[in-house]
């Protein structure tokens, strides 16, 4: 039989799970909770034993702001997960909006998380010694709508049996996004086209396919995926239509393997996935039957990792990130083998050999977060530290001051430690 706790004026029904192994019965309490975040930042208190993250809140200041405000102000915005010093997930919040669109109650908006999905249960009773945070990234974009951020969750406390069963764990699989949207032109909006080819080598790790975000993707019309000069996957309408799932009027998932889903967060998911940090030349084209300014891809990709005595230990040191480029580094030219480069920096050079290096070099503040293997500039040998600019070798990668590398790249185009076609223009902030 259930139990009832009264504490007060509340009364909790608690769960009694079984464990069939050790033929005991465990007294869960299962209760919702609200954290609020303090200057974009939270860290989740302990005074709860499992804890899984359901919704994000926006909490609004103007009553009458639209659903399509808030997402076109959000596009770019990411939730920062951290276990420790450990970045896990980097989630977008435009992937959320699209897999379960958001709804306003009372000035506030609700933006749902698929948690489990992506990482599964935070067992918070086993990580005394490492804090657990999620923080907002670029918040700038939405500064003027929203007041502040809140998380619900769902929350377990059990007794001393259920803590010590939920304080370990092992061959655990997280699922990340990182996003890629390639805009015709950064500065001028009113740019269009009906085909885009886009470079996705970009995408770290194991991926079992792409989120593809539109307009009215029904409007799509070809779907290609080239390794190197070989065609992978050839779908035309109708294919699209039954070979990839319909999330919404704007987005669709491919995956490698279509007998996958995108939702399934175990490690069998990932048969018949590609490594497509291993691959230098990979190249995703769409073709809609009517132009538009952008479209928007993101890689759902694969890690496993381990929580054991208070830490968490990940197989693979991957980094997600959230890009913006144009169509100068994804060219319309046919798809051939060629060597690694910079089409965008070559045709300026090419009408221009007096450009200035400030002239390429692109920076629209994006944050991406350095390993710390990695957090050591190739030419002062000084620590980049959080909030400083960098730029990173797409070969060897390693990051260099911002300062220092755009020296460096007065002089030559080649990377300081590997000697490299610098091919990567992009300054990021180390998070």
């Amino acid at each position: 039989m259930n139990n009832i706790h009264i504490t007060g004026s509340i009364i909790q029904l608690s769960l009694n799970e079984r464990v069939e192994t050790r033929n005991i019965y465990q007294n869960v309490a299962v209760d919702y909770q609200t954290y609020n975040f303090e200057d974009y930042n939270l860290t989740l208190s302990r005074n709860t034993d499992k804890i899984i993250p359901e919704y994000l809140i926006l909490n609004l200041h103007d009553v009458n702001t639209t659903l399509e405000t808030l997402f076109n102000y959000s596009r770019n915005i990411y939730i920062n997960f951290k276990i420790g010093t450990q970045t896990l997930l980097n989630i977008p919040l435009s992937i959320l909006w699209n897999l379960k669109e958001p709804e306003i109650y009372d000035n506030k908006l609700y933006l749902q998380i698929p948690f489990e999905m992506f990482f599964g249960d935070i067992r918070i009773v086993g990580l005394q010694f490492c804090e657990v945070t999620f923080n907002i990234m670029n918040y700038i974009n939405l500064i003027n709508y929203v007041s502040s951020y809140s998380l619900i969750c769902k929350t377990y406390t059990g007794d001393s049996q259920y803590r010590r069963q939920n304080t370990d764990t092992s061959n655990c699989c997280t699922q990340q996004i990182s996003s890629l949207e390639v805009k015709v032109s950064l500065y001028n909006p009113e740019s269009v086209s009906n085909e885009f080819r886009i470079k996705t080598n970009s995408f770290p790790g194991f991926s079992k396919g792409f989120f593809i975000e539109s307009n009215n993707i029904s409007e799509l019309n070809e779907l290609q995926f080239y390794i190197y000069n070989v065609i992978r996957i050839n779908y035309n309408r109708f294919m699209i239509r039954n070979k990839c799932q319909r999330i919404n009027a704007n987005m669709i998932f491919m995956a490698f393997n279509p007998d996958t889903k995108y939702s399934e967060r175990s490690f069998n998911s990932y048969v018949g996935s590609i490594n497509l940090s291993e691959i230098t030349q990979l190249t995703l084209k769409l073709n809609f039957d009517t132009p538009r300014a952008s479209v928007k891809i993101y890689s759902i990709n694969m890690n496993g990792y381990t929580q054991r005595v208070s830490e968490i230990i990940t197989s693979q040191n991957i980094i997600n990130t959230h890009l913006i480029e144009d169509f100068t580094r994804h060219s319309l030219t046919q798809i051939e083998r060629q060597p690694v480069n910079d089409i965008r920096i070559n045709t300026i050079l090419e009408n221009n050999p007096n450009t200035s290096i400030d002239e390429i070099i692109v920076d629209i503040g994006i944050n991406r977060f350095i390993p710390e293997e990695k957090k050591i500039c190739g030419i002062t040998l000084e620590e980049i530290h959080r909030g400083q600019k960098y730029m990173s070798c797409v070969e060897c990668l390693n990051n260099f001051n911002e300062i220092s590398i755009k020296i460096w790249l007065t002089q030559r185009r080649t990377c300081p430690s590997c000697r490299s076609n610098w091919c990567d223009f992009n300054v990021y902030i180390n998070m």
